[in-house]
């Protein structure tokens, strides 16, 4: 056999291998006990009581504005709080990768609001311009994590129906 065949043998061997590493590095399942997903609907019903609640704090940075994007950040939460008791119940990971590209699609929806409407209203313009980065930074987040969820969803189907 010559040298430039067993080059191609050796490409098409590392080209599957690397596609296997990476299928099982990225398909990796963590496990997650029961006890997470309770902690996260109680962590959760806790943070949507304070945004709820926030406004009759009297914080001098909250402005009137905040009720208008309320209602996004509740269908955020919302969607974590029933995600979590839905995973209590049924919990295959191709179940899981689904609803967590729709919750990750309303945390975006969540912050994209916020960030239009932005309901703060601080002293120092530092302190804002933090803010509104930190807001652009979830929106990558949000939005990568979404794509990868789904990446990972048409991985599981496709390996699903191969074998």
């Amino acid at each position: 056999m010559s040298d430039s065949s067993n080059d191609n043998v050796k490409n098409k061997k590392d080209s599957k291998d690397f596609f296997k590493n990476l299928k099982n590095g990225l398909m990796k399942e963590k496990t997650v006990n029961k006890s997470e997903y309770i902690f996260a609907v109680i962590a959760n019903l806790i943070i949507l009581y304070i945004a709820n609640n926030i406004m009759n704090w009297n914080l001098s940075f909250i402005s009137s504005t905040f009720s208008q994007v309320l209602w996004a950040i509740n269908l955020a939460i919302g969607s974590v709080i029933i995600g979590n008791i839905l995973f209590l119940i049924y919990d295959p990971s191709w179940f899981r990768h689904l609803l967590k590209v729709f919750i990750n699609i309303l945390g975006l929806m969540a912050v994209y609001t916020f960030y239009i409407i932005f309901p703060l209203n601080f002293s120092q313009n530092l302190i804002s311009w933090g803010v509104i980065f930190a807001l652009i930074v979830m929106m990558i987040a949000f939005t990568l994590a979404a794509a990868f969820e789904v990446f990972k969803l048409f991985f599981e189907i496709y390996y699903r129906t191969e074998s």
